[in-house]
Formats: C-alpha cells, sequence, structure tokens
C-alpha cells in the first residue's frame, strides 16, 4: 500500500535524501532485494513513517510506501551517463511516493488559488 497524501520534506533534508539514494542505488548488491532494503533504510533515515515491517514471499515490505520502495529497488541508469542520477530519483520520488521539497509547496498553492478565483 503506498500513501497517496503529498509530503512536503524540508528542502534540504529532500536533498539528502536524494543523494543518499543515490549513493545507495548506485552500489553493486550481491541480492536484489537489497537494493529495496537500502531505498527503505534512507527513507527511514529521513523520517519518512513506513509503518510496520512485515514478511511477504520471504521479503521484509514495509505497511506503507512499498511501491516507492519497489519503484526505487527497480530504478535504471541515465541513458546519458549511464549511472543512477539525482533526476531519477526525483521523478521515483514524486511519482510512485508523492514526495517533494517543501520550496515547491507556496508554489503550488498559488497554481491552486490561482483556480479558485477563475
Amino acid at each position: 500500500m503506498t500513501d497517496q497524501t503529498e509530503l512536503f520534506l524540508e528542502t534540504s533534508r529532500y536533498y539528502l535524501l536524494v543523494r543518499c539514494l543515490r549513493q545507495a542505488l548506485r552500489r553493486t548488491y550481491k541480492h536484489a532485494d537489497e537494493r529495496g532494503y537500502a531505498a527503505h533504510a534512507n527513507l527511514s533515515l529521513a523520517g519518512i513513517y513506513l509503518g510496520e515491517l512485515r514478511m511477504v514471499d520471504r521479503k521484509v515490505v514495509a505497511e506503507f510506501y512499498s511501491d516507492l520502495v519497489d519503484a526505487l529497488a527497480a530504478v535504471q541508469p541515465c541513458a546519458v551517463s549511464g549511472k543512477i542520477e539525482d533526476n531519477e530519483i526525483i521523478a521515483v520520488l514524486g511519482d510512485a511516493g508523492n514526495i517533494w521539497p517543501a520550496v515547491i509547496q507556496a508554489d503550488l498553492s498559488l497554481d491552486t488559488e490561482g483556480c479558485n478565483t477563475l
């Protein structure tokens, strides 16, 4: 289950999370599930509540944001650099997790207010 509520992290914490995820996901792991565990650990360290952990088909799964963890574990390298870059991680955080830097929250509220005044 993925929590669909938008989550706005303090901007410096958001970009620290992106950098930590980039480093963790660039590593080579012996077992495929280890990428997911690395993503899970970094999300938890960033203060994102993932809920209770449970075993499903011999795999540790979080109560919340499991789709995000799976998407991060499956992120593909950039076609240009051949490495996982910040852009790929930011896209997954937004698309699969609805997690954004707080700096854009004001822009979103301005857009919403503008729509209401038409």
